[in-house]
C-alpha cells in the first residue's frame, strides 16, 4: 500500500523556498504536498527535503490540475498516511480478507441456528458459541 515515503519530492514551482511532494493514488487523483516558509506547515521555514518539516499543507488534484475541496494544513506524516490509506482502493488482500470475515459470520450464524433448533439452555448455548469463537484464527497479512 502506498504511504508518506512513497511521494516524489522536488523544489516548489513558485516559491523559491519551499518543497513540493506528488503522489498519485489510485483513484485517479493526484495528492499535492507542500512545505515551506509560506505554507500551513510546521515549521514555517524554507527548507529542501521533507525531513525539515514535521507537519505539511495537502491537497487533492483532479485530471484537470484544479484542486478537489479545500486543501488541510498542518498534516503530519500520520495524517497522510491515513488519507492515502482512505483514497486508495481495496486491495486484493482486503477484499480476501473481507471475504472471509463474511463467511466466518456466516458460519458462526448457521451454526448458532443448529444449536438453537436442538435448544440447548441459555448457559450451554453461550459455551457453545464460546467454543466456536476459540476456532478463529486471524488472517496474517
Amino acid at each position: 500500500m502506498k504511504n508518506f515515503e512513497d511521494i516524489t519530492w522536488g523544489k516548489h514551482s513558485t516559491s523559491k523556498w519551499g518543497i513540493h511532494g506528488k503522489l498519485n493514488l489510485d483513484n485517479g487523483y493526484t495528492l499535492s504536498v507542500i512545505a515551506g516558509d509560506c505554507f500551513y506547515c510546521s515549521p514555517k521555514v524554507g527548507g529542501v527535503s521533507p525531513n525539515d518539516y514535521i507537519s505539511f499543507e495537502v491537497a487533492i488534484i483532479d485530471s484537470d490540475k484544479s484542486i478537489v475541496g479545500d486543501p488541510k494544513g498542518w498534516q503530519s506524516r500520520e495524517d497522510i498516511d491515513a488519507f492515502i490509506y482512505s483514497q486508495c482502493e481495496p486491495t486484493t488482500e482486503v477484499n480476501i480478507y473481507k471475504q472471509g470475515q463474511l463467511d466466518l459470520i456466516e458460519k458462526i450464524k448457521s451454526q448458532v441456528q443448529e444449536m438453537e433448533s436442538n435448544q440447548p439452555s441459555g448457559f450451554d448455548l453461550a459455551l457453545d458459541i464460546i467454543s466456536l469463537l476459540k476456532n478463529i484464527k486471524p488472517i496474517i497479512k
